[in-house]
């Protein structure tokens, strides 16, 4: 009778606390006797249930958080953060972070890529762009919130209309050509050929984007 009275306003966990009885055997009752509780407790049963499991993920992505830190200060780390600038994305819903390329370029630099963080890998066969069919294409994916938050406070996820000039300020002087690496590889294009416009190099990007960062290297380089 005290279960019947009180499992519909207070739940399983309560009744099993104040009954002395393991969560399992109340749980076994309360699906003899058919309880139900109200609907303002069941919505707050699942999100207390979605808190809880969103605090567990949490609590296992920040080693590889970690360890994703302690890679950006080496050559692969610091031409990840260049490259993901060019041809990365930030999916915000689902904290994941993406980069889709040509299938060639990326079975080029998947193994540095999967050296900074484990991705989950995808081919795309028969893509097609604009309507005519296309290169295949690979995409790297990974979830991972405490990694998401960190490349978005340096712009990575307005970079279309911004500039990279906040993240360059964290890389040491003697590692900062690796950004400019990966970052040429993913959006950077040299042309070497005969007359008047050879060894040129091209960078194509959004045309919002800021471009102060690349006319401060130019000046740095007397070009």
């Amino acid at each position: 009778i005290w279960l019947i009275k009180h499992y519909r306003n207070h739940g399983a966990e309560y009744c099993a606390r104040k009954l002395g009885f393991s969560l399992t055997s109340i749980q076994t009752k309360i699906e003899r006797l058919r309880l139900h509780v109200t609907e303002e407790l069941r919505l707050k049963l699942l999100l207390e249930k979605s808190k809880t499991a969103k605090r567990r993920v949490l609590e296992r992505q920040k080693p590889i958080f970690e360890e994703f830190m302690k890679k950006l200060n080496t050559p692969e780390g610091v031409y990840f953060l260049g490259f993901l600038w060019g041809d990365g994305n930030l999916d915000k819903n689902k904290a994941r972070i993406g980069i889709l390329i040509g299938r060639k370029d990326g079975e080029e630099i998947k193994d540095t890529l999967n050296w900074v963080l484990k991705w989950n890998i995808g081919i795309n066969e028969n893509a097609y762009s604009y309507g005519k069919r296309s290169q295949d294409k690979i995409h790297f994916r990974v979830s991972n919130l405490h990694i998401w938050k960190y490349l978005a406070k340096y712009n990575y996820k307005i970079k279309s209309h911004s500039t990279p000039g906040r993240i360059l300020t964290t890389i040491p002087k003697n590692l900062k050509h690796y950004w400019w690496r990966g970052y040429s590889d993913a959006d950077g294009c040299f042309i070497s050929k005969k007359g008047r416009a050879a060894n040129r190099f091209h960078i194509c990007a959004p045309y919002k984007q800021s471009w102060d960062f690349v006319t401060s290297l130019e000046t740095k380089l007397g070009i």
